[in-house]
C-alpha cells in the first residue's frame, strides 16, 4: 500500500530510452509512492479528458475501505436544482466543495468521497504527476480520509492517503475481506464472519502484510473444512 520502490520487469523497450532489460528495484520519487502512485489505478477512474473526483472517491472507499455508497434517490433533480456554472478563476477543489455542499442531498454522500478525490487530484487523468488543475490553477491535494463510523484523518497528496490508509483498520478488515472473496470464489455470509475475524487477527499478530493474510485465510479451519463442490 504505502511501499516506496516498485518493480521494472523485462521489457520490449530499447535500452536507450532507458529500460533495462533486467528485473531490478526502482525507488520512488518522493510523494509517489504506494499503490495509489500507479498510474494506471487512476486513470481507469477518470474520465476521458479530466480527473474525476467522485468517481476517484467513490471507487477508493468501495475497494479499498468496503463502504460502498448507493446512490441516493432524487439525484438528477437534485443536481438540477443545483443549477452550477463552472468557475475557471476556482480551482476544481474549492468549486467541486462548494457546489456538493449546495444541497443535502449531494452532500451526505459527498462528505465521505469528496475527501478521497481531492487528495487524488495531484495526479492528471493520463496517469502523469501535475501541478495545475483542469482549470489551470494550482493543484489543491488536501484530503481527508473519513469513515461512516465519524473519524476525519486529513492527509495531503498521493503518499499523504498511502499512508494514512496502510495503517487503518478499516482497510485492514476489508484487504481481508477481498482476499477471502478471492480464495473462495464468493461472497461472504454471516456466518464468514468469524472467519474472517479471525484471519485478520491471525495475519496482523506479527507485521500485515499481503501474504501473511493469504496464508492466514488458506490456514483457517473454515477454509480447510469447507465443502467441497458437489458436497
Amino acid at each position: 500500500m504505502a511501499s516506496v520502490y516498485n518493480f521494472q520487469v523485462e521489457s520490449a523497450i530499447p535500452e536507450d530510452m532507458g529500460m533495462g532489460k533486467d528485473l531490478k528495484k526502482l525507488t520512488l520519487p518522493e510523494g509517489r509512492f504506494g499503490i495509489f502512485g500507479q498510474p494506471g489505478l487512476l486513470i481507469g477512474l477518470s474520465s476521458l479528458e479530466k480527473t474525476n473526483i467522485p468517481r476517484r472517491g467513490q471507487e477508493v472507499m468501495a475497494q479499498f475501505m468496503c463502504q460502498g455508497l448507493a446512490t441516493p434517490e432524487g439525484l438528477v433533480d437534485a443536481v438540477k436544482s443545483v443549477g452550477a456554472t463552472i468557475d475557471p478563476n476556482d480551482s476544481v477543489v474549492n468549486f467541486f466543495d462548494k457546489v456538493s455542499k449546495s444541497s443535502t442531498v449531494c452532500s451526505n454522500c459527498h462528505n465521505f468521497i469528496n475527501g478521497v478525490g481531492f487528495g487524488l487530484e495531484e495526479v492528471g487523468s493520463t496517469g502523469k504527476f501535475r501541478t495545475l488543475d483542469d482549470h489551470m490553477k494550482p493543484v489543491v491535494s488536501d484530503g481527508a480520509l473519513i469513515g461512516i463510523e465519524g473519524y476525519k484523518t486529513p492527509y495531503t497528496g498521493v503518499s499523504g492517503l498511502n499512508t494514512t490508509m496502510s495503517t487503518s483498520l478499516d482497510f485492514k478488515a476489508c484487504l481481508t475481506v477481498q482476499l477471502f472473496r478471492y480464495v473462495n470464489g464468493r461472497l461472504e455470509t454471516k456466518k464468514d464472519s468469524c472467519s474472517i475475524a479471525s484471519s485478520l487477527k491471525k495475519a496482523n499478530s506479527s507485521t500485515l502484510t499481503f501474504s501473511s493474510i493469504f496464508s492466514a485465510i488458506l490456514t483457517d479451519k473454515g477454509f480447510i473444512n469447507r465443502k467441497k463442490a458437489g458436497e
